[in-house]
């Protein structure tokens, strides 16, 4: 298998991996190419890393961070080292890892004991990065900044219908919206930690009712916890048509209505281990619309420039609506 100028022989001669392999298929995922592999150890995961998280300093910090994990009980990936001792291989143009392969099963929508596990498996998550020490920082700007989601979906206008250039000014009037209510102020002032950053089901896998394995640390750094529970909330707790598929960005994307019961449920079983500020829950609405506009900016990179602009608007309003709408009575059932 040859990609970005390497083979996957050439970069699996740098592990030992006891004789024989084989590849088994795809490993999911829409940011990296991943690879699922058997061999005299077992299963393993195969990623090529995406190039804006590829540095030597974030690798160190994420493998850290599974190790730390690990640790700490939190069930997730672990580096498997190469025959030298490192724990990533830069091989011409690209960064490969290998990790042990975690077994479980996807979320199941249907399954309340599941929505109540994701949220007690995040709240372990956070318990645990309290105490994480990183070796090197990795200071992120503010996630699903206003300015940076406008400027994404101005950048549709000249290849954007008539009637395409009016949902894209809907979805602008509400970013100027988040831009005077939800400034880097209020965004700077919620309580931080180190969140995961990307908290949904394609991420997750479960043993059960348990979460056994939570997955791409890429986005784990320093920003408001409400981060993670508004995804919680949104992508576990919210009704779907079709289940969460992680390695289909369309899937991920899913414009749905949020579920109020179902957002008690998980935000309750969160607060069965962790507490969480009345700011934080007053929050959510706002973080909420932010994180999903920014999702289709960063969603829409994924997809062939001439189908961006039918991505980025596919169901957009829809639970940025139903925010405005009922987002006082979510915040309300929520308290």
């Amino acid at each position: 298998m040859q990609f970005g100028g390497a083979t996957l022989e050439e970069v699996l001669r740098y592990y030992d991996l006891g004789g024989a392999w084989e590849l088994v298929g795809p490993g999911g995922g829409t940011g990296n190419l991943n690879l699922v592999l058997r061999s005299s150890r077992g299963r393993l995961f195969f990623r090529r890393r995406h190039p804006s998280y590829s540095s030597p300093e974030q690798v160190g910090y994420e493998h850290a961070l599974m190790r730390h994990l690990a640790a700490k009980g939190v069930g997730g990936p672990l580096p498997v080292e190469t025959r030298d001792g490192q724990t990533a291989v830069s091989l011409n143009s690209g960064v490969y890892e290998l990790q042990h392969f975690v077994e479980g099963t996807p979320f199941d929508p249907g399954r309340l004991d599941q929505l109540r596990g994701a949220a007690h498996g995040l709240a372990e998550f956070h318990a645990a990065t309290e105490e994480f020490v990183p070796p090197v920082p990795k200071d992120l700007p503010r996630y699903d900044d206003p300015k940076a989601t406008g400027a994404g979906f101005a950048s549709l206008l000249p290849q954007a219908t008539e009637q395409q250039v009016g949902g894209i000014r809907r979805i602008l009037a509400v970013v100027a919206r988040l831009e005077r209510e939800f400034p880097d102020r209020a965004y700077g002032a919620l309580p931080h930690g180190l969140i995961h950053g990307d908290y949904h089901p394609g991420n997750v896998l479960f043993r059960g009712s348990r979460v056994v394995g939570i997955f791409d640390l890429d986005w784990a750094s320093r920003q408001p916890r409400v981060r993670d529970l508004s995804d919680g909330i949104y992508y576990f707790g919210a009704r779907r048509p079709a289940a969460i598929n992680g390695a289909d960005i369309r899937s991920l994307n899913q414009g749905v209505a949020y579920d109020i019961p179902r957002a008690r449920a998980f935000l309750d079983a969160y607060r069965e281990r962790r507490k969480v500020a009345e700011r934080e829950i007053e929050a959510l609405p706002l973080v909420g619309m932010a994180r999903w506009l920014f999702a289709r900016v960063a969603g829409m990179r994924k997809v062939p420039e001439g189908e961006r602009v039918g991505f980025a608007l596919r169901d957009t309003l829809v639970p940025i609506e139903w925010l405005g709408e009922h987002g006082r009575e979510l915040v309300e059932a929520l308290l």
